[in-house]
Parts: structure tokens; sequence; C-alpha cells
């Protein structure tokens, strides 16, 4: 009997430090997306202010580009938000599965216990 909840004890920490790992890869992940976020928006805002003293030197074929960069702009920001949503959803749903399987294997041990 001893051996048993040994056992289930072992499992139980190997599930809580998959969750733990699954936490952290997590975490690493959204700040990546968030960095790469960063780099984008300085890129774009370094491109808009380009396209702005190109405008004010009289270039109007310019403006084309500006919109055409903002729409660009818009699309990156929605990717990477979708990106991050999928991110989350898929990491949450792995971690609430180990939450699960770890709530069980201390129900077993209870069981254990018991007997």
């Amino acid at each position: 009997m001893n051996d048993e909840i040994l056992k289930n004890q072992q499992e139980i920490v190997k599930v809580e430090q998959h969750q733990e790992k699954l936490s952290n890869e997590k975490r690493v992940l959204e700040e990546k997306l968030f960095q790469l976020q960063d780099v984008f928006q300085r890129g774009f805002q370094q491109l808009a202010e380009s396209n702005l003293e190109a405008l004010q030197r009289g270039y109007t074929s310019t403006q084309w580009l500006h919109k055409n960069n903002e729409t660009k702009q818009h699309i990156f920001q929605r990717q990477l938000r979708q990106a991050n949503e999928e991110l989350n959803a898929t990491y949450n749903k792995a971690i609430q599965k180990l939450e699960i399987e770890r709530e069980e294997l201390q129900a077993q041990r209870r069981n254990l216990l018991w007997d």
C-alpha cells in the first residue's frame, strides 16, 4: 500500500511539474509576442514619420504609401492578437487538462489512505 501511495505521489509531482513547465513556456511565448508587437509598432512609427516628412516636402505619392502602411499595421496587429489568443487557448486547455488529472490523482491518493 505504501508503494501505491508513493507511486501516486510521484505521479502528482510529475503532473505539477508539467503544469509549471507549460506555464513557463506560455509566459516566454507571450513575452516574445509582446516584443514582436513592439518591434512592429516602432517600425511602423518610423515609416509614418518618414512618410510625413515626405508629404511635407510635397511628395504626394507618399499618401498612398502611408495608407498602405496603416493597413499593413492593422493586419499585423490583428494577426498578433489572434496568435496571442490561440496561444492562451492552447496552453490554458493543456494546463486545465493537467489540473483535472492532478485532481483525479489526489482523489486516488485519498482513497488509498482510507484503504
